[in-house]
């Protein structure tokens, strides 16, 4: 976030300002808030019926169209890019892109995090944790459950409800962390029975019967492709549907967090 946070007093009407991502010069997203399918009051208010908001809290609302991976030819970031993301009347936020601490497909943990993989477990934040990640064929929850297993996780069950991409991802997965058991669990997260007899599933397998940690990461885009201008309440009330399916299915909920697109629930179990 940044590069700078302002006060409402500094923003007459947030519900106009452009909106601009550059990427080495190029604009490849060019919007403004106007465009914005839920207003920021109404967003604050709808959430704050599941959850107390307190200060410091973050919103997210989703990107623009011009996204890379839906242009057509499609448009990755490669090393040597310079990213700037723009909101007129705040600021621009420049990122450069640098090579991969990692690489897919390479085998052990990367170097600046671990001399060796036993060493990893050993210190690691997670270690010996039971885990379930949601939606980790690729992208955000692909990372989280990569990063449970270099930070010790004993179990890293990825959910999903394409069967092929899961089993690409838990062999990708399997080769970065070895000392990981990654497994998958084909899953319709919206689908309570299914949500429940899948935690009982990842339970058995674990090795103290007990389930530690839980990242909701699925959301209603991918493959979809659903198009933030054709997102509706009805899509918004889905991706919410499954949080209350996790919040019904697992108790002891200390804490989370929801996004607006792709939303993220991490759930720590007590």
């Amino acid at each position: 976030m940044g590069p700078y946070l302002v006060t409402p007093s500094s923003l007459p009407d947030p519900h106009n300002l452009p909106i601009r991502c550059r990427v080495s010069g190029e604009t490849l997203q060019n919007s403004n808030t106007n465009q914005l399918i839920f207003r920021v009051d109404y967003l604050i208010s709808y959430l704050s019926q599941f959850v107390t908001l307190q200060p410091g809290d973050v919103i997210a609302t989703g990107t623009p169209p011009g996204v890379g991976c839906f242009r057509s030819p499609q448009r990755w970031l490669v090393p040597g890019d310079v990213v700037e993301c723009e909101i007129e009347g705040i600021g621009t936020l420049v990122n450069p892109v640098v090579e991969p601490i990692y690489k897919p497909g390479c085998s052990g943990i990367p170097r600046h995090l671990a001399s060796s993989s036993s060493s990893q477990s050993k210190r690691g934040k997670v270690h010996g944790k039971n885990c379930i990640v949601t939606g980790a064929n690729r992208g955000l929850g692909y990372g989280i459950a990569l990063r449970l297993g270099m930070e010790g996780a004993s179990l890293v069950a990825i959910v999903d409800i394409d069967a092929a991409e899961m089993d690409e991802a838990v062999q990708s997965l399997s080769k970065l962390v070895p000392t990981c058991q990654y497994v998958g669990k084909v899953c319709n997260v919206t689908n309570i029975n299914e949500v429940k007899q899948t935690w009982k599933e990842v339970v058995e397998m674990s090795h103290d019967g007990r389930l530690d940690i839980l990242v909701q990461a699925a959301g209603i885009v991918g493959k979809t492709n659903i198009k933030c201008e054709d997102v509706d309440v009805e899509d918004f009330e889905v991706s919410l549907l499954v949080a209350v399916f996790y919040l019904a299915a697992f108790r002891g909920v200390c804490a989370c967090v929801f996004t607006m697109y792709s939303m993220l629930v991490v759930f720590i179990l007590c």
